[in-house]
């Protein structure tokens, strides 16, 4: 390979991750409100860099706004994911208890900060990715 390699960011430390959900949970509805009326572009860009500078304070690195934004993507995508299988698992019948591990404090304040329609989809709808029920017609 030629060239210089790019060198790895540390892991986000647990001060790192407190601090980045407790400073989006405070900032949400400017974080992800709809670009109309007081809510700019320019205000998500000063909050989102509030969120950084927060973090920044808490760390022994450096945490640009970019880094961020991601490691709240990757953080919500898992709890996003972990709250839905919990939810499918406590729903499903059959014999035996309870057999996986709840969500994490953090977690649950993040599933909390996008709201349970993003986990639970609209109370009263269908769900098109399970089997109808319908047989094949030959």
């Amino acid at each position: 390979m030629v060239g210089a390699s790019r060198k790895r960011s540390a892991n986000f430390s647990s001060d790192e991750v407190e601090v980045l959900t407790s400073e989006v949970a405070k900032r949400s509805r400017l974080l992800f409100a709809k670009l109309q009326g007081p809510c700019t572009s320019a205000a998500k860009e000063r909050g989102w860099t509030e969120v950084a500078e927060a973090v920044t304070a808490v760390s022994s690195f450096g945490r640009t706004k970019a880094e961020v934004k991601k490691k709240w993507c990757v953080m919500k995508s898992a709890a996003k994911s972990k709250a839905y299988d919990l939810k499918k698992e406590y729903g499903a019948t059959g014999g035996g208890g309870f057999s996986g591990s709840c969500l994490s404090s953090v977690e649950d304040r993040i599933v909390g900060v996008m709201g349970e329609v993003c986990v639970s989809g609209l109370p009263g709808g269908i769900d098109t990715s399970e089997d109808a029920g319908l047989s094949e017609i030959s």
